[in-house]
């Protein structure tokens, strides 16, 4: 049996990279796809950028989907380390033994990185570290906004996470912990006297982009003043992210009276995927029809 898929990022020239759950990475060329009866929907840049992992395969909006079958036997496997480097290992050991301790040394100095199990936040810490890179990102007029288990927080819905999520639209002036797959880097920001508390700066780079820069223009604020995504596009984020906390998060914001304008979110939608929205918009109908029932079962005690 071919592993399930463990996550997915679009690519340009309408490419995949798929990280399976065995460890292994592959490549995947969409193209020979699109023009395929309904996989020309594909074409769309936007829709194209708007896969996700489902039950261990991967879907888009309006049901198109692949098998983790396709994608593990059809894939170009993809060498995680540079060509070469298996040959020199042996021959540079010591060497290279004594630069990764360097390194190491360096990165510790510099951002007092430690390597550990990731441990769940409060809100409390959560913010205030926020508050810290909030204030950064006005010195250095750049903007950013609040999203993530924080931002659910912030809404209300208080559930574990271990680090602080912004959207941003460049880097901070600190040092970098480690480069995000999706875009963007992390960075670590103490809270407190002791504690040391991860924060992803999300700055897309791949098909999500639009999508992300848009949620960050139509940023609003918290009572304390933080930027924060609005519920209306933490909904339409975490539809694309497709994980199952992401569908968790999602259900919860559509089932708060009054959170969400769902026209809005439709609005939205529109806008980013134009003639091709009729898929997206009729996964959404059915994630409103989901929540409205979930809502209805807990009010009846059900």
């Amino acid at each position: 049996m071919n592993p399930y898929v463990e996550s997915v990022r679009a690519l340009d020239d309408y490419e995949l990279d798929v990280l399976f759950e065995n460890g292994e990475r592959r490549r995947f060329d969409v193209k020979p796809y699109l023009g395929r009866g309904i996989f020309t929907r594909l074409r769309n840049r936007g829709l194209f950028g708007a896969v996700r992992v489902v039950a261990g395969s991967i879907e888009w909006p309006g049901g198109l989907d692949l098998s983790y079958d396709t994608l593990y036997l059809r894939g170009e496997a993809v060498s995680e380390r540079p060509e070469g480097a298996a040959q020199n290992k042996q021959a540079s050991g010591m060497e290279g033994q004594s630069l990764k301790n360097r390194d190491q040394s360096v990165m510790d100095k510099h951002t007092r990185y430690k390597s550990s199990v990731r441990q769940s936040i409060s809100t409390a810490d959560g913010l205030e570290v926020a508050g810290k890179v909030v204030k950064m990102a006005q010195e250095n007029k750049i903007e950013c906004a609040l999203c993530g288990g924080l931002a659910m927080h912030a809404y209300g819905f208080t559930r574990a996470t271990a680090n602080v999520d912004f959207v941003a639209e460049a880097r901070l002036p600190l040092p970098a912990t480690r480069e995000l797959e999706m875009g963007g880097v992390a960075y670590t920001v103490q809270a407190g006297e002791e504690k040391e508390i991860e924060v992803d700066w999300i700055i897309r780079a791949d098909e999500k982009k639009e999508v992300y820069e848009a949620a960050l223009a139509g940023a609003t604020s918290t009572d304390d003043g933080l930027p924060i995504i609005t519920p209306e596009w933490m909904v339409i984020l975490k539809y694309l992210a497709g994980r199952g906390k992401d569908q968790i998060d999602l259900l919860w914001l559509l089932r708060e009276e009054g959170l969400v304008d769902r026209e809005l979110v439709k609005q939205h939608i529109n806008g980013l995927f134009g003639r091709y929205s009729f898929w997206p918009l009729a996964d959404m109908d059915n994630l409103f029809l989901e929540a409205d029932v979930m809502k209805a079962r807990d009010q009846n005690g059900k």
